[in-house]
């Protein structure tokens, strides 16, 4: 049976929950982090070496997915998410404004929180695809482990 979308939506918003800036309702997370989705499968799917599908409706996903997937899917939600909102924007408007006017604009604080939670996510997703290449007996890092000297 295919996995719901709204699992790693739930699973994102969880995450979420944990850093102040980033809180949102349910239904606004419902509706928000759902275009999402597919940026956060892309990059999935760049370091997992398989696709993950989703239906045209994002509301299904073609495969299912482990609780670990879910919970790696859940993070590069919030990576996207805080990506597109937080430190892109933010950044891209800095050669077009004035030192002055950019930091009456920018919320430094905002931004700092923003670039410390994306690490936190990012070092997240990184330390479970170490322990899943590392479980992964035929993989490449089992093989430098067992074959070392």
């Amino acid at each position: 049976m295919a996995t719901e979308v709204s699992a790693v939506i739930d699973s994102a918003f969880d995450k979420m929950k944990e850093f102040e800036f980033l809180r949102m309702s349910r239904e606004d997370a419902e509706s928000i982090l759902k275009a999402y989705i597919r940026p956060a499968c892309t990059a999935f799917s760049d370091k997992r070496g398989y696709d993950i599908e989703v239906d045209k409706g994002l509301e299904m996903f073609v495969q299912d997915l482990s609780e670990t997937d879910i919970d790696i899917l859940g993070s590069y939600v919030c990576i996207k998410y805080i990506d597109a909102n937080y430190i892109r924007t933010t950044l891209s408007l800095k050669p077009f404004l004035s030192g002055t006017d950019f930091h009456s604009y920018a919320n430094k604080e905002v931004l700092k929180q923003a670039m410390e939670a994306q690490k936190v996510f990012k070092e997240e997703v990184d330390g479970s695809n170490v322990l899943r290449s590392y479980r992964n007996r035929n993989g490449k890092l089992w093989n430098l482990h067992k074959n070392r000297r």
